[in-house]
């Protein structure tokens, strides 16, 4: 896992800085060898969440939605679904729920 010199320099100035310009983030996300990538997000990983594994639930108390994203099966255009609302009742129920299955 040999690294180029420019390579290593924008994985370091992505841990220390948390950022790179779209000419740093190409070069990286376009590398023929991601490992190096990958060694580096691990730690970051590690550093910031630990060893844990964290799990995480999504309650979705409402089909309806006003904006239009193309990705989201819920945008305001889709005629084709059914949409609901959950009443506040149902929502605590379900939240209770999720922290009683941990």
């Amino acid at each position: 896992m040999k690294l180029t010199p420019e390579t290593e320099s924008l994985i370091g100035l992505l841990e220390d800085e948390h950022q790179l310009d779209h000419s740093g983030l190409s070069t990286l996300l376009g590398s023929e060898e991601p490992l190096p990538l990958y060694v580096a997000a691990d730690r970051g990983r590690e550093k910031y969440l630990g060893r844990a594994v964290h799990l995480r639930g999504l309650i979705e108390f409402s089909s309806y939605c006003g904006r239009n994203c193309l990705y989201c099966g819920l945008r305001a255009a889709n005629t084709k679904i059914s949409r609901f609302r959950m009443a506040p009742q149902e929502i605590i129920a379900y939240a209770k729920q999720g922290v009683d299955r941990g």
